[in-house]
């Protein structure tokens, strides 16, 4: 069996991969097998439904499923989740995390949330069967429990109390947040960091025609790690607002998140 975490980025989507991943690990054998950005390439393809034909191991991974895994859940054989965030919450988390390296702000942020409805709506154009679940963010922080019963359900396996202590232990924000705040986590973003800095600066003395040409100097550098493997947490993941409901309020500008209102009115929860 495979299971898809399509998560909406900023929206819980890692959180959701290892709810899935803790609470199949504590009723079966399951293999995680983290991100897959790309999945389109006829390799994969293959290989994804090498692990949804395995009838005794779960297979868990995060990314964007394609047309062809959405008609397999019919199947049985793949399950596909969404986790969907109010889009003006979504906005101003992708701030948070990465706008000290955007140029122009509010061209950003509406870049985002075109690429977010996306995704959204790439979902919903689908015919739901009871492989496919999609579910409010809103929902799921408000209540951790009901988040885990609700997961539980859907992949048709019994939990015991022990067994959902664990998950919600292992799964919350406070354990998340201490393996974003890791010391090697860290040294790979400062690292990271300071090499764009010095690429930007580098960029600044070239001749025009040079400037826009990209120089990823630090992409070669394949051992300062992304994210932590197991988890697929990275560095600074967890923002200091600890995905609370309503930071839009605080970081977005007004007209920006009344524009967002109005254009996305289907990803406004609230």
């Amino acid at each position: 069996m495979l299971v898809i975490c399509a998560g909406l980025p900023r929206s819980g989507s890692t959180d959701l991969y290892n709810k899935i991943c803790s609470i199949l690990e504590c009723v079966s054998k399951c293999e995680r097998h983290g991100r897959y950005d790309y999945q389109s390439s006829k390799k994969f393809q293959k290989t994804k439904y090498k692990w949804a034909a395995d009838k005794n191991t779960w297979h868990v991974i995060k990314g964007n499923p394609t047309k062809d895994d959405f008609e397999k859940t019919k199947t049985g054989k793949i399950k596909i989740i969404q986790i969907v965030r109010d889009i003006r919450d979504a906005c101003a988390s992708a701030q948070i995390r990465w706008g000290h390296r955007w140029i122009d702000n509010t061209k950003n942020i509406l870049e985002f949330a075109e690429l977010v409805s996306k995704k959204y709506y790439f979902f919903i154009d689908f015919e739901k069967n009871k492989n496919m679940l999609q579910l409010k963010y809103e929902d799921c922080i408000i209540s951790q429990g009901n988040y885990i019963d609700t997961l539980s359900m859907f992949l048709q396996v019994t939990l015991t109390k022990k067994d959902k202590k664990l998950v919600l232990n292992q799964t919350s924000i406070q354990n998340m947040k201490i393996i974003s705040d890791g010391k090697y986590l860290k040294l790979s973003r400062n690292i990271k960091e300071k090499l764009t800095f010095f690429v930007k600066f580098v960029r600044s003395f070239l001749p025009e025609k040079y400037k826009n040409k990209r120089l990823n100097l630090f992409k070669k550098l394949k051992i300062l790690p992304k994210y932590e493997t197991q988890t697929l947490i990275g560095p600074g993941h967890i923002s200091e607002t600890n995905g609370k409901i309503g930071i839009y309020k605080d970081v977005l500008d007004k007209e920006v998140a009344n524009f967002l209102s109005k254009k996305y009115n289907l990803l406004v929860h609230y």
